[in-house]
């Protein structure tokens, strides 16, 4: 049987290791970077949709139908990209090709964290944090105890 890359690489000298870790590492930055799609970019860092789906809490399945999506969430989107190992930023463009970055922009804040037991399905609903609907949820909780 022949050998392993991780074989063969032990054979070589450091600075030829070096070498060729270094062009790697460029080879999958431009990979990344010329990313058109949501798939691309899980293959270009070497992420299966099975191993997205179990970060994410969701089926194999769902993953796929992300990945065909022409729309998607900013909330979505960034659980994707962070089951990648990635960070999302919006960055505007204006006409004359100036980026006003947004660091403060974060829709997905009042979502549910990625590390929640998921719902099962994309994409995520807004939690509710209005005082009203905490007594309404305080109420429904009361009457399932006392009817038990």
């Amino acid at each position: 049987m022949g050998k392993s890359i991780a074989e063969l690489m032990s054979t070589l000298p450091p600075e030829r290791t070096k070498a060729i870790e270094s062009k790697a590492q460029k080879y999958a930055d431009n990979m990344i970077a010329q990313a058109d799609s949501l798939e691309v970019l899980r293959k270009a860092v070497g992420q299966t949709q099975a191993q997205i789906a179990k970060t994410l809490g969701i089926q194999q399945n769902a993953v796929s139908q992300l990945e065909k999506r022409t729309d998607i969430y900013v909330s979505t989107l960034q659980r994707y990209v962070n089951a990648l190992g990635m960070d999302l930023e919006i960055t505007l463009l204006s006409k004359e090709g100036k980026r006003i970055p947004l660091p403060n922009f974060h829709p997905w804040t009042d979502m549910v964290p990625a590390d929640a037991p998921a719902p099962g399905k994309l994409p995520l609903k807004p939690q509710k944090r209005n005082a009203a609907t905490a007594k309404t949820v305080a109420a429904t909780t009361t009457k399932k105890k006392t009817a038990a």
